[in-house]
């Protein structure tokens, strides 16, 4: 079992580049009001995405695309691993 503390980063047109560092089963969800593409997906309205496997740590970045119009709302929630508990 692992130790880890959950994080939540919000991303939009001001902010479109998701810079992961060890994380841990990142996921992103549209809580806006358009479309926003990931590296050349769409991901609608409401819909999330899983950005990396399960149990694995991961690492790099991937920029959003923003429309021009609409609400711009992007969380992604992960979790950084603290320790391995016995």
């Amino acid at each position: 079992m692992y130790k880890g503390l959950f994080k939540t980063e919000t991303y939009n047109a001001q902010k479109p580049t998701i810079n992961m560092v060890d994380w841990v089963e990142p996921t992103l969800y549209n809580n806006g009001t358009s479309t926003v593409l990931l590296n050349g997906m769409e991901i609608l309205p409401g819909d999330s995405f899983i950005l990396g496997p399960s149990g694995v740590e991961v690492s790099g970045f991937v920029n959003l695309v923003f429309p021009e119009t609409g609400k711009h709302d992007i969380k992604v929630n992960y979790t950084i691993l603290k320790k391995i508990c016995q």
